[in-house]
């Protein structure tokens, strides 16, 4: 810069310097470009916004739609079958297992398909659906539940009748409109009515399996996952 003014020597520096103030501000406003326009980077809430747009999705409506129809059907198709109003929220898993033991033929101390006791056939029932595990005899078995007016008995409560003395010793799945399912001595698995002669003077108690029984099998199975 020989030859030149301090005047000229200072315009030189000052423009220098404006040039590196001016390409830093355009890597800025690429970079911000770039970041904008990167999916990646999208704000927390633009993919907050999508998710609830996908969980609303016309698919998953469509499937939740699907869902609801068929369990609809399924709830109609064994209400006429079995000559019962299930409740709309009724377990259709349980339903079909239900019903995939009428038929079942009697068998003292079984509790599989070729041959099932009441209690052996309850047991299993629940353990096949949900996983846990009653307790095996029917006298032992109301020790799972709590007493519940039969009135207000729903669909999956259990029912006890003291057959033989003074003892629980006969147990059965209740259905609804006071009908039920159980194992019987000489005609096998099938529905009765509790307003039989021979159940109603034989009948006990419904009872309702405990809230804390079911709880403490959810969390013994969540140990596996």
């Amino acid at each position: 810069m020989t030859g030149l003014s301090a005047a000229q020597r200072l315009l030189i520096i000052f423009v220098f310097f404006s040039l590196i103030s001016c390409s830093g501000l355009v890597d800025y406003i690429h970079e911000r470009q770039i970041a904008t326009h990167n999916p990646s980077t999208k704000s927390s809430e633009t993919t907050s916004t999508t998710n609830k747009k996908e969980k609303n999705s016309p698919k998953k409506t469509e499937a939740i739609e699907a869902f609801n129809k068929e369990r609809i059907s399924t709830i109609s198709k064994y209400e006429a079958k079995w000559g019962v109003n299930l409740p709309d929220d009724a377990d259709t898993n349980l339903i079909k297992e239900i019903d995939s033991w009428l038929g079942v033929p009697y068998k003292y101390g079984g509790k599989d398909k070729s041959g099932t006791d009441c209690s052996g056939m309850v047991y299993s029932i629940y353990n096949n659906v949900y996983g846990f595990s009653l307790n095996r005899s029917s006298y032992d078995i109301i020790q799972n539940v709590i007493k519940v007016p039969i009135e207000e008995a729903k669909f999956g409560d259990l029912v006890f009748f003291k057959i033989y003395k003074n003892r629980v010793s006969h147990v059965g799945i209740y259905l609804g409109d006071k009908k039920f399912i159980h194992a019987s001595t000489q005609l096998g698995v099938r529905i009765d009515s509790l307003e039989m002669p021979y159940y109603r003077d034989r009948f006990y108690m419904a009872g309702r399996i405990k809230d804390e029984f079911l709880k403490k099998d959810v969390v013994d199975k969540s140990k596996d996952l």
